[in-house]
């Protein structure tokens, strides 16, 4: 259950991964969650309509984050993948988010990828392996005086890559950020955070259709907005078991109650945002 107001005085950015499977409802649980009394009185008192989805795997996977509850991401342990590349990972039952750091001219080996990844450039540059051979991904944001006499925005590279593609990330000179959103969960991921992974774990349902070609390096800025509601945007990238949701909202706009029968992770790159939970407001801000 959440709503969402907006009471910055600049626009909200949030990246939200919403699995297209169902993680949040109740069907194919043998206990319902503490929280679901609350959620039942809540979705009465405020006449919302439920969602529903037909397929519901338990998947064995058991998140880092306490539901329901915000955690700052400093809280979340840097893992550390090679020499010079760190990461933050958290997951929920179906889907994982990586915001990754590596020095410059430092290297991920080769892999082959256990899950689809959806990669987001944040900063700097790296040469990333596509079918075999390096493709330079970079972010590049220009100045506000820049964009307004020329309409020239900058760019911020994406890719989409296919469970079983081959992968291997080189930093360029000055470093790079960027964010991973993995399904299903990856769970060497998971161990090289320390965290236990279950002896047996069923994949996540990936029903979902890809909005953009598996290989092929796209510029972030190129993505329509679709509204939501009057005053907040959102640019969609879909994969076929995870969604990401690059959410603006306007000052003051807000979402009316409604239900996630699909788990969502969420995170506040710029602005603060009073997110609504059960019946208890709680504030969000950067990271």
């Amino acid at each position: 259950m959440k709503s969402f107001t907006c009471k910055n005085l600049y626009i909200l950015l949030v990246f939200t991964a919403i699995v297209t499977v169902v993680f949040l409802s109740f069907s194919g649980c043998e206990k319902a969650p503490e929280w679901k009394a609350v959620n039942d009185r809540v979705i009465k008192e405020q006449n919302v309509i439920q969602r529903e989805l037909a397929i519901d795997p338990e998947t064995g996977i058991t998140s880092n984050l306490a539901a329901g509850k915000v955690t700052g991401i400093t809280a979340v342990p840097e893992v550390e993948f090679a020499p010079g590349i760190k990461g933050r990972i958290y997951w929920g039952r179906g889907n994982l988010i990586n915001f990754m750091t590596m020095e410059p001219n430092s290297e991920i080996p080769r892999e082959t990828l256990s899950s689809e990844r959806i990669m987001i450039m944040l900063e700097g540059s790296v040469e990333q392996l596509v079918n075999g051979s390096f493709v330079k991904m970079e972010c590049t944001d220009v100045q506000p005086a820049y964009y307004f006499s020329t309409g020239v925005v900058g760019t911020k590279d994406c890719l989409y890559l296919e469970e079983g593609a081959e992968n291997a990330v080189k930093a360029g000179p000055e470093g790079a950020k960027f964010a991973e959103f993995y399904a299903p969960v990856r769970l060497d991921y998971i161990e090289k955070t320390g965290a236990t992974v279950p002896s047996s774990v069923t994949p996540s349902a990936m029903i979902g259709t890809p909005n953009f070609p598996p290989n092929q390096v796209f510029n972030y800025y190129d993505i329509q907005f679709t509204e939501l509601v009057p005053g907040a945007w959102s640019q969609i990238i879909n994969g076929k078991g995870v969604q990401v949701s690059n959410l603006f909202m306007a000052p003051n706009i807000e979402f009316a109650y409604h239900n996630h029968p699909e788990e969502q992770l969420m995170v506040v790159l710029r602005g603060t945002i009073d997110e609504y939970i059960l019946d208890g407001s709680h504030k969000m801000v950067e990271n």
